[in-house]
């Protein structure tokens, strides 16, 4: 569950644990995360699968591209209730 202000975080409850567990994590780095220390993070070789899911369910991921390794930010928005 991704952490919002007070004691409740955002539910997203049409993804997977594992797309949820990423969603947090990305969160967790202000800074952002390269694509390998996240994929490793969760257990997995690669975490595209992932990030694609979170996309296709209107959470859109922003990426940045620093000396050739990909990072993933936290999304600037959250879909609105019924959006994806």
């Amino acid at each position: 569950m991704v952490e919002g202000s007070g004691d409740k975080g955002i539910q997203f409850p049409f993804i997977s644990e594992a797309a949820d567990e990423a969603l947090e994590i990305i969160f967790e780095h202000a800074d952002g995360i390269a694509s390998e220390h996240l994929a490793r993070a969760l257990g997995f070789k690669d975490c595209d699968f992932l990030i694609e899911e979170l996309d296709l369910a209107g959470i859109h991921i922003r990426r940045q591209t620093r000396r050739d390794t990909l990072y993933y930010l936290a999304p600037l928005r959250f879909p609105a209730q019924g959006d994806n």
